[in-house]
């Protein structure tokens, strides 16, 4: 008897040994990672219908001078592709497409502007930009509204924005 006790133990040991290696292992395979995720948390896009928007969304930028940064220098649809404010390369812009219409009036100068709102309450505003049509209007013409937020990096989350075309 006092052998198979000593047999029982050792196999008991080497079975405890062995479970407590197993959770080792998946202890160390286990590390606790991190994920941050970046979010808005919506969007207001508002027109009076004579002009079709489509957000194209944040990216980062190259530099370039404003254009279209009054009614009197306008960028006009036909002849330019894109008003913006002074962009600084490497920061952050939220763009925007600005498209003729069907009912788009001839002659007639528009503002495009930007806000911003942070989850702390507070509101940035970025532009206008200004965007013109000729003495005719063709439907489906293109403009690019681009804003720079002045930073490298996007708004701390949660944040959302509004867009006003008039």
């Amino acid at each position: 008897m006092g052998i198979q006790t000593i047999a029982r133990a050792t196999i008991l040991l080497a079975i405890k040994i062995f479970l407590m290696l197993i959770m080792v292992a998946w202890a160390v395979n286990s590390v606790a990672q991190t994920t941050s995720y970046t979010s808005e948390a919506g969007g207001l896009n508002k027109t009076d219908n004579q002009l079709l928007v489509t957000v194209k969304g944040f990216s980062k930028t190259s530099a370039a001078s404003a254009a279209g940064t009054s009614c009197g220098a306008p960028v006009t649809y036909g002849s330019g592709t894109l008003a913006n404010t002074a962009l600084t390369g490497g920061n952050i812009t939220f763009e925007a497409q600005v498209n003729t219409t069907a009912t788009t009036p001839s002659s007639t100068c528009f503002t495009v502007t930007f806000y911003l709102f942070t989850s702390i309450g507070s509101q940035a505003t970025y532009g206008p930009v200004y965007l013109s049509t000729g003495a005719t209007v063709t439907p489906g013409q293109a403009i690019d509204s681009k804003f720079d937020l002045g930073s490298s990096s996007l708004p701390t989350p949660p944040f959302s924005y509004k867009l006003i075309v008039q």
